[in-house]
């Protein structure tokens, strides 16, 4: 627990550089108020700092055969556009998201 301020800083620093960068996408997925960023209270009025990305990400690193992956140098991406999901199979890949997040809980 004693860290999780420090990951608050780093949340609100990585939304700062994306409002900055993207405004158009900071807004598509974190509607603010033009009055609460000007204010400068936009973190704090925030419903949500997470998108469902964050679990396809470690699944990509443990079963990288059930994506489409995209080779950009040193860099991989998976589904980078709406023509390019980078998703062969959905059912495959929430079954494995079930068994990883099953296997987890029941602990």
């Amino acid at each position: 627990i004693k860290h999780i301020p420090s990951f608050t800083s780093e949340v609100k620093t990585f939304l700062s550089i994306l409002m900055d960068k993207n405004p158009e996408l900071f807004q598509h997925l974190y509607p603010v108020s033009e009055d609460k960023i000007v204010d400068g209270s936009w973190f704090q009025d925030l419903d949500h700092v997470c998108n469902p990305y964050d679990p396809l990400l470690f699944l990509s690193v443990a079963h990288p055969d059930l994506f489409l992956q995209q080779h950009h140098g040193l860099h991989t991406s998976v589904g980078n556009d709406e023509h390019n999901k980078g998703v062969s199979n959905a059912e495959v890949i929430r079954q494995k998201l079930r068994e990883s997040t099953s296997s987890f809980f029941n602990k």
